[in-house]
C-alpha cells in the first residue's frame, strides 16, 4: 500500500513538472497569444492534480485506519504471547525441570531402600539359600540404580551449565525488587492505593523468588537423601560372598557420592536454596527496621549512611528491640 502511494506521488510529480510545458503544442508564431490561450487549461489541470492529492491522501488515511483497526487486536494478541513467553517461560521451565530432578532423586531413594527387600518373594524355609540365590540379581539391580544415579548427576550438571547465569540474574533482580517494593510500602506519605499496588508487587516478587529457591532446595535435599535410602537397604542380611562384598562396597561408594550434594548455583557464587530466600527476607526486615528507626527519631528523610546500613544488616539477628537498635544507631552515627 505504501509502495503504491509512492508510485502515485512520483507520477503526480512528473505531471506537475510537465503541466506548463506547451512548447511542443505551439504551432503559432505569437507565443504570447498561445500562452494566454492555454493558461486557463493549465489552471484547470492544476486544480485536478491538487484534488487528486487530497483524495489520494484521504483514501490512504482511511484505508490505513481500517487496516490497523481490523488487525490491531490480532497484533496485540501475538505480541502478548511473545511477551508472556519471554517473561514466564524461562522461570517455569527451570522450576519444572528442577522439580522433575527432585522427583527422580526421590524415586531413586525409594528404589535403593527397597532393593534388598526379598521377604515377599521368599517361599522356601531356608532363608540363607534364598539370599544366596538372589544376591547376584540384587547386585545387578544395584548396578542399574547406580547408572540411574550417574545419569541424574549429569542431568543436574547440564541444568547448572544452562541456567547458572539466568539464576544469578533472577536472584539479584528479585532481591532488588523486593527491597524497593518493601521500601515503597513502608513510606509514611504514600496513599492507600499506591501502597496496595506495591504490596501486591511485593507478594508477586517474593512468590517468584520462593518458587525459584524452593525448586533448587529440593534438589539439594533429595540428592542428599539418596545416601539415606541406600543405607536403609537390607544389605546387612546379604551373605558375605563375592557379590555380597561387591554390594557392600558399592553401597559405601553411593553413600560417599551422595554426601556431595547436587546443587544449582548462581554462576558459581553461591548455591541457591531456601537459605537464599531467608537471607533476602532478613535484608528486607533490616530495611524496614532502618525506616522505622528514622521515623521514630523524627527524621523527615531516610539517611543514606552506608556504615549504618551495613552494621544494621550484620547485627540485625542479634538486635531485636527497636529501642536498643535506635541507641546503637545513634552511637554509630556519632550522636
Amino acid at each position: 500500500m505504501a509502495i503504491h502511494l509512492t508510485g502515485q506521488f512520483r507520477i503526480l510529480r512528473y505531471r506537475f513538472s510537465e503541466m506548463c510545458d506547451i512548447e511542443n503544442r505551439m504551432n503559432e508564431k505569437d507565443e504570447k497569444q498561445m500562452q494566454m490561450r492555454h493558461v486557463y487549461g493549465i489552471y484547470e489541470t492544476f486544480k485536478k492534480y491538487f484534488w487528486r492529492i487530497e483524495i489520494g491522501l484521504e483514501n490512504y488515511r482511511q484505508k490505513l485506519d481500517d487496516y490497523y483497526r481490523s488487525n490491531l487486536c490480532f497484533f496485540q494478541i501475538v505480541v502478548l504471547c511473545y511477551v508472556g513467553v519471554c517473561y514466564f517461560c524461562f522461570d517455569n521451565i527451570f522450576c519444572i525441570m528442577a522439580i522433575h530432578l527432585t522427583g527422580q532423586f526421590r524415586i531413586l531413594q525409594y528404589r535403593f531402600s527397597e532393593m534388598c527387600d526379598i521377604e515377599n518373594r521368599m517361599s522356601e524355609k531356608d532363608e540363607k539359600s534364598m539370599q544366596t540365590r538372589h544376591v547376584y540379581r540384587i547386585y545387578e539391580t544395584f548396578k542399574k540404580y547406580v547408572r540411574q544415579h550417574q545419569a541424574l548427576i549429569n542431568y543436574c550438571k547440564e541444568l547448572e551449565n544452562v541456567y547458572t547465569m539466568i539464576t544469578l540474574g533472577q536472584v539479584l533482580v528479585f532481591s532488588i525488587l523486593i527491597c524497593l517494593f518493601g521500601y515503597q510500602v513502608l513510606l509514611a506519605k504514600a496513599s492507600a492505593a499506591r501502597r496496595s499496588i506495591f504490596v501486591f508487587l511485593l507478594i508477586g516478587a517474593m512468590s517468584l523468588l520462593f518458587m525459584f529457591t524452593y525448586s533448587c532446595d529440593g534438589v539439594i535435599e533429595h540428592s542428599d537423601n539418596v545416601a539415606t535410602g541406600s543405607y536403609s537397604a537390607l544389605w546387612t542380611i546379604m551373605p558375605i560372598d563375592k557379590y555380597g562384598k561387591m554390594l557392600r562396597n558399592g553401597t559405601v561408594m553411593v553413600i560417599k557420592r551422595s554426601r556431595r550434594v547436587c546443587c544449582l548455583t548462581a554462576y558459581g557464587f553461591f548455591p541457591v536454596s531456601l537459605e537464599t530466600y531467608t537471607t533476602v527476607g532478613i535484608i528486607l526486615e533490616t530495611n524496614a527496621i532502618h525506616i522505622l528507626l528514622c521515623v521514630n527519631t523524627k527524621q523527615t528523610n531516610v539517611p543514606t549512611n552506608p556504615r549504618l546500613f551495613i552494621t544494621l544488616t550484620a547485627f540485625n539477628p542479634y538486635i531485636a528491640d527497636i529501642s536498643a537498635l535506635s541507641a546503637y544507631a545513634k552511637i554509630i552515627m556519632g550522636q
